[in-house]
């Protein structure tokens, strides 16, 4: 876009009630405009606009016209951007807005756009394309909060720095207590579940930081709002130490370790936890972090002991350990992609190779055992398992949208409380039959 004159930024009429403006319903931000337009996005503008002289679009109407860059500016003034706040979207984003020859699009300056209005039928690409986002997250927040003052020429927060962070946090953190309520959680305390909520939050605001790079086109917006995300990820840093030191306060003093017994996977393994060996190929980093994000989440959400040959420590035999973990476990997680399919079937020494005739060997000495289960991460079921597994009933988790739900119906499974279990059978079918007549 032309800037003309370049990056003038003036303070607009919107009006801030709370510096956290998030209703009870929320969505993710993929699945707005998914059902025949709807859900929409909330929108509400930050307190300023940025001059951007005259938009692409509006070239062609020169041009039919016949008038110059000056003529179309005395006759309808400078085009600008406006920056929105979508307010129902469970991370918080910043969407562009333009306004021009007295109009503003997409919203008009609405809370929200009609179901019907053509911006709700783009495709989520061509939706970005035209309005950006600018900014996600603690960044968005931090700029929809800033005020302008036209005078002096600079932004200013309405309110202390401390007092945003710490709203924002407690937002972020009381909304995974409320995914993280449920019977399952159980056997975490408050500061254990803020412990796991840390690790996780931290990566995810840096990951929403390093997509806002848009906010590069205004430099002064920029250099606050980058200073305003590293004090964030600075206050995150210090939570997550003194959370570490509480934790390690609460356990039980311990004698001097002896640091030549190195402990394995097989020791001090609990009776009442289902013990779960994790099969699977080590195709790339990314899949391997996968396979440990899994076996990470089924351990500190669903209680259930994983064997993992990525907490091994250094020394550990791999085959003693694929031997013992596979006779010990009570079920087998495959992860199957069409590499682990390969490896399994190939005439030649390797883990996948040697766990797949032990498997063999226990599905023939018990061919309607269900130890073992399926899980997809990529391909299909034909192509990325050995025969004697694929026509098994397993869990397709090839889409990262689904990766929560399919976690909760496999450890479900595991824990032998299937969600798909059938009803009880009535016990008394004469009752059914033949009610008793008053």
């Amino acid at each position: 876009m032309i800037k003309y004159p370049a990056h003038t930024v003036v303070r607009s009429s919107s009006n801030h009630k709370e510096i956290i403006p998030l209703p009870q319903e929320k969505y993710p931000m993929d699945y707005m405009y998914s059902e025949d337009g709807k859900p929409v996005e909330h929108f509400s503008f930050c307190r300023y606009q940025l001059n951007i002289g005259i938009l692409p679009s509006s070239y062609s109407f020169l041009q039919t016209q016949n008038i110059s860059e000056d003529e179309y500016i005395k006759q309808y003034g400078y085009e600008w951007e406006t920056l929105a706040l979508v307010t129902n979207s469970i991370v918080p984003y910043l969407r562009t807005h333009y306004d021009f020859k007295e109009q503003s699009i997409p919203s008009g300056r609405g809370e929200f756009v009609s179901s019907e209005n053509p911006y709700t039928k783009l495709l989520p690409k061509e939706r970005n394309e035209r309005f950006p986002i600018v900014a996600y997250g603690i960044a968005a927040i931090f700029a929809w909060n800033l005020d302008y003052d036209n005078n002096a020429e600079d932004f200013l927060l309405p309110c202390d720095d401390m007092a945003l962070i710490q709203a924002y946090y407690s937002y972020r953190f009381n909304e995974y207590l409320s995914q993280h309520k449920y019977r399952k959680y159980a056997h975490l305390n408050n500061t254990e579940k803020e412990h796991l909520f840390i690790q996780q939050h931290i990566k995810e605001e840096q990951e929403h930081w390093s997509k806002s790079s848009r906010l590069e086109s205004y430099p002064l917006l920029y250099q606050y709002t980058k200073a305003f995300v590293q004090e964030y990820i600075a206050f995150i840093e210090l939570k997550q130490n003194e959370i570490n030191m509480e934790l390690s306060n609460s356990m039980p003093n311990t004698p001097p370790k002896n640091f030549s017994n190195v402990i394995s996977q097989f020791d001090n393994m609990p009776d009442d936890r289902p013990k779960v060996f994790i099969s699977y190929s080590w195709d790339d980093e990314d899949h391997k972090k996968w396979v440990r994000r899994l076996s990470d989440d089924l351990r500190s959400i669903y209680g259930i002991y994983t064997f993992l040959d990525q907490y091994n420590r250094g020394g550990m035999d791999l085959i003693s350990f694929m031997n013992k973990g596979i006779s010990l476990a009570d079920r087998v997680l495959l992860i199957g992609t069409p590499i682990y399919k390969e490896k399994s079937e190939k005439f030649e020494s390797g883990g996948v190779r040697y766990e797949d005739q032990l498997i063999t060997i226990d599905i023939y000495n018990s061919i309607e055992t269900a130890k073992f289960i399926p899980i997809l991460r990529k391909g299909q079921f034909t192509t990325s398992f050995p025969k004697i597994i694929e026509k098994r009933t397993g869990y397709d988790f090839c889409n990262d949208l689904e990766y929560n739900d399919k976690l909760e119906e496999v450890a479900a499974d595991i824990l032998d409380k299937p969600l798909n279990a059938p009803p009880t059978v009535l016990s008394d079918i004469s009752k059914c039959l033949f009610p008793q007549k008053k």
